[in-house]
């Protein structure tokens, strides 16, 4: 896919409901046919909403990102 090429890092952020922005979480060196795992707490009863941005060899964001959400769990 073109709109991939030239990813080198993936990186997960986080939605920050008081500034209203995505704020960086963590991020990994990209490598094909890679499956990525990544351990974050998340507040029970709410919900967090996540992105996974490829950026480039010169640190912009590609093109492609892609959207997620998650609920932590009630104990």
């Amino acid at each position: 896919m073109t709109a991939c090429a030239g990813i080198t890092e993936h990186r997960l952020e986080r939605w920050n409901v008081a500034t209203r922005t995505y704020e960086p979480v963590t991020s990994i060196a990209a490598a094909p046919n890679r499956i990525y795992h990544s351990a974050v707490p998340l507040p029970l009863g709410e919900t967090s909403y996540f992105r996974i941005t490829g950026i480039l060899a010169d640190g912009t964001p590609a093109a492609v990102v892609h959207y997620s959400a998650a609920k932590g769990d009630y104990v």
